[in-house]
């Protein structure tokens, strides 16, 4: 009979791993959205603010790449001889065409050179070794004085003072199997008031057919 409890309870808390895994995996991919966001959105100001540079400078080179969609043959025309006035000293190297193109070339590459970069961010490594999970000894449990179904615990994980624990198991564990038991317990959390109660950490605790 003993051997089967402790069977059950090392499924329990390998269920209970795998769920919380989950979750956190779950949360590194909503993050590295976000970031995906952001980044775009600092790339679009930056392209904002190397065309108002150009224009500033007198080169027209964005100006007519922006109005591209309209057919004016024109324009584009007219400003081949002023890029290659610019360009005077370096008459003898070719065409003034090519030149235009590189030039255009280079800064949609520049332009897109950022979201490549980005792309390694969107996925980061999984570390389940980050988690402290540690077994310890429930030294009292009692319920919270302002939620029904929360437990207010005392438990031992090997420092110098138990932590106070917080957790929702009223409705599947009696108060008395509570008492004097050992548990698995995530440590590295950040702390954080449930009604009023500072809780320290978080029980793993096993799925039921209920919940």
């Amino acid at each position: 009979m003993a051997s089967s409890e402790v069977m059950k309870r090392l499924e329990q808390r390998a269920t209970a791993a795998e769920q919380l895994i989950a979750v956190i995996k779950r949360h590194i991919n909503e993050f590295g959205h976000r970031s995906h966001r952001l980044m775009e959105d600092d790339i679009e100001q930056w392209k904002r603010k190397l065309i108002m540079a150009e224009t500033s400078r007198g080169i027209r080179q964005f100006s007519g790449f922006t109005a591209s969609s309209n057919p004016s043959t024109g324009t584009s025309s007219s400003s081949k001889p002023t890029l290659t006035q610019d360009s005077s000293p370096s008459t003898n190297k070719g065409p003034s065409d090519p030149p235009k193109q590189t030039g255009e070339s280079k800064k949609e590459k520049k332009n897109k050179e950022p979201k490549k970069t980005a792309s390694p961010v969107d996925e980061p490594p999984v570390d389940v070794g980050r988690l402290d999970l540690r077994v310890g000894h429930i030294v009292s449990a009692k319920k919270h004085p302002d939620a029904d179904s929360l437990y207010v615990e005392t438990i031992d994980v090997g420092e110098e003072k138990p932590r106070t624990v917080i957790s929702g198991l009223v409705k599947f564990i009696p108060e008395a199997e509570m008492n004097d038991r050992m548990v698995v317990v995530l440590c590295n959390l950040k702390p954080s008031k449930m009604r009023g109660i500072l809780s320290e950490a978080m029980v793993m605790c096993a799925s039921t057919p209920d919940k």
